[in-house]
């Protein structure tokens, strides 16, 4: 008895590390919004175990590695405004970085949404003072405007100069 505490850790952590991997907001469609999850048009996360897809929370329990692939199998222990279902589903790190989630008869794939805390290469090289809002009224620049003349400063057609054309002198080769 006195070695099963250590092999109960050992095998609590690994359960741990194994569902952690697949942390993560993922999107429900193309134009779904990131910063909305759980709901119709927003996108699923798996956090610390627990997978919040529309309207609906697991708990993902029992995990099984499965052998030679970079995917995981786990009892969903599921409950909604509906009741609650347990399910089995497999969890498959997709190719881009997605995820690809296997239900009894369904698969979907998922795209990662971008890591709001992570840096952005883009605005990250631009300096600060030019990311600051202005701070003050003074500060604001207001757009030009276009100076549309008056019918007075038109002068009359009788006073418009004539643009001469001259025609070009014909060649040889225009004669045909």
């Amino acid at each position: 008895m006195h070695n099963a505490f250590p092999a109960a850790a050992v095998i609590l952590m690994a359960a741990t590390a194994v569902s952690a991997e697949f942390d993560g907001i993922y999107r429900q469609a193309a134009d779904s919004d990131c910063s909305l999850v759980g709901v119709d048009g927003g996108a699923l996360k798996i956090e610390e175990d627990v997978f919040y897809g529309v309207e609906s929370t697991c708990n993902m329990t029992d995990p099984v590695p499965v052998n030679d692939m970079d995917a995981v199998l786990y009892t969903m222990r599921c409950s909604s405004e509906d009741g609650a279902w347990t399910a089995r589903a497999m969890m498959v790190h997709g190719a881009d970085d997605g995820l690809i989630m296997v239900w009894d008869g369904y698969a979907f794939k998922y795209d990662s949404c971008p890591d709001p805390d992570a840096s952005n290469p883009v605005t990250d090289s631009i300096p600060v003072e030019a990311q600051a809002a202005p701070e003050a009224e003074s500060d604001i620049v207001e757009p030009a405007k276009a100076v549309v003349p008056d019918e007075e400063s038109v002068p009359p057609e009788s006073e418009t100069p004539e643009v001469l054309t001259e025609e070009p002198e014909k060649t040889e080769s225009d004669a045909g």
